[in-house]
């Protein structure tokens, strides 16, 4: 930088010194606007990852929770899906009993103390969620719960690219339909490629991946654009979910293949740390995770059990993206 600020220098010094011919002015004006534009660039990069390191105030959400929605029809029984199309699925009464409970568990997650308390008071709460019925009668619950001030949430913004992973391209599916796609879950295809594995006529992990990535790099889009609030919910589907997380921590296809869906109305919760990224933290306690990120109770290894190992322990300290704004 300085040796760049130098070489502006002696171009202006030389400038002055003579008038040159109108041909060498305009070829110094532009070398000139060149280095500059080097010199600026420079600049921001050493401020920005200064500001970042210093725990400059951020606009963005302090926290980012991800809810999956209650215990649904389809989820008690699928033959649900020969009858009533996917995106109107109602929740059971115990899913709306649990989105209730989760309501009131969600309250105590909201952050206290953001960087712009002092301006804005209260935290503010925006919800993003998909427009499915269960998500949306989900999100009926948690604000049954919260019982938050009304000033202190935010228009609820449907997103139909957070909806389910599309399965047919029928409105319904027929019982034969459900069945066989159960046996294909438990064939060697699915089991090799999950991610990859595509329902006929319907999407595979990787179509909703490309969805989920669009929807995830809006809402971070948005966060620059005006002071956003402390804390962001998004209520969505179990693969979302997983999705969402996959693509934030960038992943492997074989690491999703590896994880299950969290249970129904479960909370999981990214803090944002003093260098812009963000972490995973255990919920309801929010502690963080020691497993490097990858949720070892979203991990199968037998019934009522789950998978530990020294790597993701290793891991824990990696646990944060190194991707805070998404930009790729």
């Amino acid at each position: 930088i300085l040796r760049a600020a130098a070489l502006v220098a002696a171009s202006l010094a030389a400038a002055a010194c003579a008038p040159p011919p109108l041909e060498a002015l305009s070829v110094l004006r532009k070398r000139l606007r060149g280095r500059v534009s080097v010199l600026c660039a420079r600049l921001a990069g050493r401020r920005g990852k200064r500001r970042l390191a210093s725990g400059y105030p951020d606009w963005r959400p302090r926290r980012v929770v991800l809810v999956r929605h209650g215990e649904s029809a389809g989820n008690v029984n699928e033959d649900v899906y020969s009858q009533t199309p996917d995106a109107e699925v109602p929740l059971t009464e115990r899913g709306r009993a649990q989105a209730c409970a989760a309501g009131r568990r969600l309250r105590h997650l909201l952050p206290r103390e953001t960087a712009r308390a002092e301006i804005v008071g209260p935290p503010c709460v925006q919800v993003v969620t998909s427009p499915y019925r269960r998500t949306m009668e989900t999100l009926e619950g948690l604000l049954e719960g919260w019982s938050l001030p009304e000033a202190s949430l935010r228009p609820v913004r449907q997103d139909p690219r957070l909806r389910e992973q599309e399965f047919s391209g029928g409105l319904q599916l027929e019982r034969d339909a459900v069945a066989q796609m159960k046996a294909d879950r438990r064939g060697g295809a699915w089991k090799t490629a999950k991610f990859f594995w595509r329902f006929p006529d319907g999407e595979s992990g990787a179509d909703v991946y490309d969805r989920a990535t669009a929807a995830l790099d809006s809402l971070f889009r948005s966060w620059g654009k005006q002071p956003e609030p402390a804390c962001t919910v998004i209520v969505a589907h179990g693969l979302l979910i997983r999705l969402l997380l996959m693509r934030y921590f960038r992943w492997t296809a074989h690491e999703f293949d590896a994880l299950k869906n969290p249970p129904n109305c479960s909370m999981i919760v990214l803090e944002r740390q003093p260098t812009g990224h963000y972490r995973l933290l255990r919920n309801p306690e929010c502690q963080e995770l020691d497993d490097g990120g990858k949720m070892s109770w979203f991990l199968p290894f037998g019934e009522g059990e789950h998978r530990e190992s020294p790597e993701m322990a290793r891991q824990a300290s990696q646990c944060t993206s190194d991707n805070p704004i998404l930009s790729d």
